[in-house]
């Protein structure tokens, strides 16, 4: 998995596509649960599904974060 991850980090790098590698261990957790048993069931698809959740949720967290932040700063007292 590992390996994966890093072939898969170091392509995108290369081409210029954005990349986590929090995605790429994820997928590569997917595929060797798959490739094991070669059943749907061998993946606990409701972890996968959190983490997906997770990386949605990300983006508007992070955003009304540094919205608070730049608000305190813009709009402080001044002396």
């Amino acid at each position: 998995m590992e390996l994966g991850t890093t072939l898969t980090v170091l392509v995108a790098s290369k081409l210029g596509l954005p990349i986590s590698t929090t995605h790429c261990i994820t997928g590569a957790t997917a595929g060797v649960g798959l490739t094991s048993g070669g059943r749907m069931s061998d993946v606990n698809w409701r972890l996968i599904a959190t983490a997906f959740l997770s990386w949605v949720l990300t983006l508007p967290a992070a955003g009304l974060t540094a919205g608070l932040v730049f608000s305190f700063a813009a709009y402080a007292p001044k002396k």
